[in-house]
């Protein structure tokens, strides 16, 4: 038998060249196919209790798959064509359509009988270049996903889907980019699935900031030329939620609404006549159209530091300018309220019962109002933000840290990361949760490796890398992303950078080159130390991802609390609606080093500024505050401290993990960095992250607090001028500090006016006179903190204690004393001892008794010894825990061996009050005794306890 002929052969030589290049384009030709594997097409084919939102929230996703001839998985298919703007030579565009109520059949999909089928033909979403939102009730589509351009067709329907309904979606003539030669699958394929039962919400978000003049001041002290200002930072995180692919771009849907209210001495927009809020109807915009929000982001770029802090105008142009025009509007109504000082100026915002009001006038009740500060405000002003946060955010707020020169925790981060929360919360999608929120720094030639968990049922993540202090160069920081199986995640066209911040939004799974990678498992995002210009970058990196089943719940589950009080915290995870039981739930935290009353009345007064910074203060308490904080000299004072890890247990097996902090010893910020670990029963190993803060106050103590008659004085006509004084103490004794005269009274029950309004001495106490009416008046009178009373007594009660107040105190005092002059010549430093008894004749002057002994060991011979018995007159120069005091005095020297010498002694000291009765003092004293011939002088340099009884 001959051989079979080939195929070259068969067709002779003359066609031969055209059947090889027949039979090669036959095994290289490409098809386009959808792809309905669930997960690469988002609801996959026959799911059932999809979210009736969806079309809007996230979005229909029809993906498509390419093969060569060989039905070999290959690239050559995409990009899908024709890309925005269209090609000089148009192609023709793909049929979309969404079918509401569609009548399916499908062994995989069970659904209700449809009601009414509505059948929509969705138009291109991006036309010239400009992503434009489909009209209520109506689809549009565009194409994302890809490495160059796109694998899949994303829908978005502007609607809600009916309860239960079958709903269809498919795409048919899809093509490629002109050029190639493919082939395209000429049957349609659709995707169906059932909707489900759930009521969405859409939100409206009003972004009221704070724009007077102390937000131009340095975010931290000290300050360095690379720091920041207060509004700067704000302007940069605000980024987070306002740039192009930021987490509002990136995750608004049709009926999400979006605003900026910006306020010093009064707001803008401003709702007061004669503007009256300006011409539009409604300063809120549709959040998913993304011109609006580079409008709302242009505006917070160009604001500049002005005058005074309104918080109450900021809130009422919210309302009235926004909330109250937008009809029919969003029941769903959030106040983002950034602030860095005390409200000085009308109107003013009080918070009663739950309830906010606006110079006494309720505000809008359904409003929330999440608060976030920065700065330093006296613990009045500190517990007005605490309130509102408590009845406004379900006790959710932020305080910017501001002792940390690292940029990672001195201003942006907790600005970005509040906003992130924040957003998530607002707008839930699936369920927003923030997985990474880290620090950390890189530095050339190095990198910096950071790790994060995705679980298999997420369905989409957004990671946002900001940096700082870098040089001009560094307006990109390289980072390479890999997925748990090795892959290297092609970032073209998936990441966008904004000034210092780079975002890339994965829609999960992710398919590369023509291949899904798996997603679940731990994913490593590398920044490339190598190509930076700077020598090290501070770096913020966080994680956002939307999953429907696993959600976390973060709180602290007390109000108001008080120094000595615990803060107990709450971590509530589910999956499913199910406990997520043996997860790992840990707090780093970090809190004051001194508490804030102390440090505002035991610090001297400071000498006004030579540049006057800010906006003007409220209360002597509030400028008093400034002129320290901003003073770089006194950062020590404010510092924070790191404090013991907290860890969190789920004692009930409920998935409900709790803890307490009991070490509150300071007045201040306590901040709370949650981490959690744990396993979903579907969607494998998860984690999240979490910042939370709580502000800690010194409560008034009755015990502690000392209320005194400071003076009674008749006068010539039969009245007489009483004026007393007010020291409030915490249980632990710690002053509650400077900056309560607004919102502390004594009030006289006879319905008396002070003779002048309630003055803070700036040292802890505070003083009012009153007149009575003769001398045989007997009111009562009454301290209220915060409308809480703390001390009741009457005119008799008060002047039997100034008559009977503690008149003696014991000191015992030891330390070294030193040879002075020819003294010093024949005797050695030694040792030095005073005991006395101390009468207190007021409270800023006393008498006392001392005996003293000084040793001086010779240099050749006998040592000496000297016994002081003195009467010295000593004056306090402050109130407080802290008391500087001078003092001198005259007595008797006894000389062993020698005779007693006439002399006096004179110095100063610092005493520090550890309780009323107890203290510590130390003292410095000049001696001279008037000795024969010359007079022998020597100092001393004690330390020793004080006893009042």
């Amino acid at each position: 038998m001959k051989p079979r002929k080939s195929s070259v052969e068969f067709c002779g030589l003359g066609i031969a060249l055209f059947c090889l290049l027949f039979s090669m384009q036959v095994a290289s030709a490409q098809i386009l196919l959808p792809d309905p594997s669930a997960g690469s097409s988002k609801p996959f084919d026959g799911q059932i209790n999809v979210p009736i939102e969806k079309g809007k929230k996230v979005g229909l996703f029809f993906r498509f798959k390419c093969v060569d001839g060989m039905g070999q998985p290959t690239t050559g298919c995409f990009p899908l064509a024709p890309p925005p703007p269209p090609p000089p030579t148009p192609l023709p565009l793909p049929t979309v359509q969404l079918t509401i109520g569609a009548t399916v059949s499908s062994s995989v999909l069970t659904c209700p009988a449809p009601t009414l089928t509505t059948v929509l033909t969705c138009a291109q979403l991006i036309q010239g270049g400009v992503i434009v939102p489909p009209p209520s009730g109506q689809c549009s589509y565009k194409v994302v996903d890809g490495v160059v351009a796109g694998d899949t067709v994303e829908i978005i329907y502007n609607g809600d889907f009916p309860k239960t309904q079958p709903i269809d979606y498919s795409v048919t003539g899809a093509h490629n980019i002109p050029g190639t030669v493919n082939q395209f699958s000429a049957n349609p394929h659709d995707f169906r699935f059932c909707s489900g039962t759930d009521n969405p919400k859409t939100a409206s978000i009003e972004l009221v900031f704070d724009i007077s003049g102390s937000m131009g001041l340095p975010t931290v002290q000290p300050a360095t030329s690379l720091t920041p200002t207060r509004l700067a930072a704000l302007q940069l995180a605000a980024q987070t939620a306002l740039a192009l692919d930021g987490i509002i771009d990136s995750y608004a849907i049709p009926g999400d609404k979006l605003a900026a209210v910006f306020f010093s001495t009064k707001a803008t927009p401003d709702p007061t006549p004669p503007t009256l809020c300006g011409t539009p109807n409604t300063n809120l915009l549709a959040a998913d159209d993304p011109n609006n929000v580079s409008s709302v982001a242009s505006s917070v770029q160009i604001q500049t530091p002005t005058s005074s802090t309104s918080i109450g105008a900021g809130l009422q142009a919210a309302n009235t300018c926004g909330f109250t025009r937008d009809l029919p509007g969003n029941s769903n109504k959030t106040v983002l309220l950034f602030s860095d000082g005390e409200q000085n100026t009308s109107p003013m915002v009080t918070v009663n019962n739950g309830q906010v009001f606006l110079d006494g006038s309720p505000y809008d009740p359904s409003i929330s109002i999440c608060p976030v500060t920065a700065g330093r405000m006296t613990a009045a002003g500190f517990m007005l933000q605490d309130s509102i946060a408590v009845a406004k955010c379900n006790g959710h707020e932020v305080h910017i840290a501001d002792t940390d020169q690292n940029f990672a925790l001195a201003g942006m981060t907790g600005l970005q990361s509040f906003f992130m929360q924040s957003l998530a919360a607002i707008m839930p999608t699936d369920k927003l949760e923030l997985v990474v929120d880290n620090t950390g720094v890189v530095t050339r030639p190095s990198s910096a490796v950071e790790k994060f968990l995705v679980a298999s049922d997420d369905v989409k993540m957004t990671l946002v890398l900001s940096w700082f202090d870098g040089s001009e160069g560094d307006r990109i920081l390289p980072f390479r992303l890999t997925a748990p199986d090795g892959t290297v995640i092609d970032l073209a066209n998936r990441t966008r950078v904004a000034r210092n911040t780079s975002f890339t939004t994965l829609p999960l799974p992710v398919v590369q080159g023509g291949v899904q990678i798996a997603h679940k498992g731990e994913w490593q995002l590398e920044i490339i130390g190598s190509d930076l210009h700077s020598p090290a970058l501070n770096y913020h990196f966080m994680v956002l991802s939307d999953n429907a089943a696993i959600a976390s719940d973060f709180s602290i589950s007390a109000q108001d609390v008080g120094t000595g009080e615990p803060i107990p915290i709450q971590v509530k995870l589910t999956d499913n609606g199910s406990p997520i039981l043996n997860a790992t739930v840990q707090a780093q935290l970090v809190g004051p080093n001194n508490s804030q009353g102390n440090i505002l009345s035991n610090t001297p007064n400071p000498p006004p500024p030579q540049t006057p910074g800010g906006d003007p203060a409220l209360t002597k308490g509030q400028a008093k505050l400034d002129a320290l904080y901003n003073d770089p000299k006194n950062a020590s004072l404010f510092a924070d401290k790191n404090l013991p890890t907290l860890t969190l247990i789920d004692s009930g097996n409920t998935g409900v993990y709790t803890g307490q902090f009991k070490d509150t010893s300071n007045e201040g910020h306590y901040y709370f960095s949650v981490r959690v670990r744990g396993t979903s029963a579907r969607g494998g190993d998860f984690q999240r992250a979490y910042r939370i803060v709580r502000f800690v106050r010194s409560k008034p103590d009755p015990a502690n607090s000392v209320f005194k008659l400071l003076s009674y004085v008749p006068q010539t006509n039969g009245s007489v001028l009483v004026t007393l004084q007010a020291i409030p103490h915490d249980a632990l004794g710690n002053f509650l500090g400077p900056g309560y005269e607004r919102d502390m009274q004594i009030k006289s029950s006879d319905g008396s006016l002070p003779e002048s309004p309630l003055d803070d001495k700036l040292d802890g106490s505070y003083e009012i006179t009153y007149r009575l009416p003769s001398a045989a008046a007997n009111p009562s009178y009454t301290i209220q903190i915060m409308g809480t009373t703390v001390k009741a007594e009457t005119l008799q009660e008060l002047r039997s204690q100034s008559n009977n107040h503690p008149k003696l105190a014991l000191f015992l005092d030891a330390g070294a004393n030193i040879p002075e002059g020819t003294f010093g010549n024949g005797f050695n430093k030694g040792f030095s001892l005073n005991a006395g008894l101390e009468y207190i004749a007021h409270p800023h002057f006393s008498l006392e008794g001392i005996f003293g002994y000084h040793h001086f060991p010779a240099k050749i011979g006998t040592s000496l010894n000297v016994y002081q018995f003195s009467v010295n007159g000593k004056t306090y120069l402050m109130s407080g825990t802290i008391r500087p005091f001078v003092n001198g005095g005259i007595g008797g020297y006894a000389f062993s061996p020698g005779s007693t010498c006439f002399g006096g002694n004179v110095g100063g000291g610092i005493l520090y009050n550890l309780t009323p009765r107890f203290g510590l003092q130390g003292s410095y004293n000049f001696h001279m005794a008037n000795t024969t011939g010359t007079a022998t002088k020597w100092s001393t340099v004690q330390g020793g306890l004080r006893v009042v009884f």
